[in-house]
């Protein structure tokens, strides 16, 4: 990897860094509280993990795209490719947040009126 896709890696990471380790943290407490609230804490998990993947993943696949074109830098192609997957990790996390929103609703019973 060059020292430009190396750098541009770092600074993709270091960007993502509060976004990751907001997801460490929401995998831990769905992991400690997994027996009090085992379906809310599955949703919690599964959001956090999918915001770690795309938060790790899509740095470093970008960074190796940019390295592969001539000279250093990225084709045409390869910039349009690197704007669809780019694309396609906003949606991920999208869903990942909307998976994480859901968590706060699962599992609660219906209301139940106090006389």
């Amino acid at each position: 990897m060059s020292d430009a896709a190396k750098s541009m890696l770092w600074s993709q990471l270091t960007y993502q860094l509060p976004m990751l380790s907001v997801a460490v943290v929401a995998l831990v407490l769905a992991i400690v509280f997994w027996r009090r609230a085992h379906l809310a804490s599955a949703c919690v998990a599964l959001g956090a993990l999918l915001l770690l993947f795309t938060g790790l993943v899509a740095p470093v696949v970008s960074a190796t795209l940019y390295d592969s074109g001539d000279e250093g830098r990225p084709s045409a192609d390869t910039i349009k490719l690197m704007n669809q997957i780019g694309l396609v990790a906003s949606i991920v996390r999208a869903g990942a947040v909307g998976i994480l929103v859901a968590a706060a609703f699962v599992g609660r019973g219906s209301r139940r009126e106090v006389n």
